[in-house]
C-alpha cells in the first residue's frame, strides 16, 4: 500500500464513525471533511452558509472544495476529505441506493472516492454494506 493510500485511509478511519453516527442518530448529514496536515495531523473540517440554516449540500461541498483547493496550494495540507450523501448503483446491483462518498485527495497524485452503500430500516438501524472504489477527480491538489 502506498503512502498516499495509507494516509486517505486514516482519514477514512476519522471520518466514517461520524458519519455512520449521524445516520443512526438523524438518518442523514451535511456533507463534512478532513485534511491531514504535512505532519500528518487529522482535523474535522465543516463548510457554513451563514446566509441558510438549511443550505444545500452542493454548495457545502463546493465550499469545502474551494477550501481545500486554497489550503492544497499554500501547502497547509497532505491530504483532504470531503463526506456526501448520493444514491449510487453498486457493482452487482441494478438499483440506486443511499452511499456515504467520501472524495479523498492526496498530494502525491492520488484521489478516490470510497462509497459506502447503505440503508437504515423501519426501526432506524443502519446496514453498511461493502464499499466499493472509484477513481477521483484530482481536483484539490490537481492530476501530475
Amino acid at each position: 500500500m502506498s503512502k498516499a493510500q495509507s494516509d486517505c485511509e486514516q482519514l477514512l478511519g476519522v471520518l466514517m464513525p461520524f458519519a455512520e453516527q449521524m445516520l443512526t442518530e438523524h438518518g442523514e448529514f451535511f456533507p463534512f471533511g478532513a485534511t491531514m496536515s504535512p505532519a500528518g495531523e487529522c482535523a474535522l473540517a465543516a463548510a457554513m452558509d451563514g446566509e441558510e440554516d438549511q443550505p444545500e449540500s452542493a454548495d457545502l461541498i463546493e465550499m469545502m472544495m474551494h477550501q481545500f483547493c486554497a489550503g492544497a496550494k499554500a501547502g497547509e495540507y497532505m491530504a483532504t476529505a470531503i463526506v456526501f450523501d448520493a444514491l449510487t448503483v453498486p457493482p452487482g446491483k441494478s438499483d440506486k441506493q443511499d452511499t456515504v462518498i467520501c472524495a479523498l485527495d492526496h498530494r502525491d497524485d492520488y484521489s478516490v472516492k470510497v462509497c459506502f452503500p447503505y440503508s437504515i430500516d423501519g426501526d432506524g438501524e443502519l446496514t453498511v454494506d461493502d464499499p466499493f472504489a472509484v477513481e477521483g477527480d484530482y481536483i484539490v491538489f490537481g492530476a501530475n
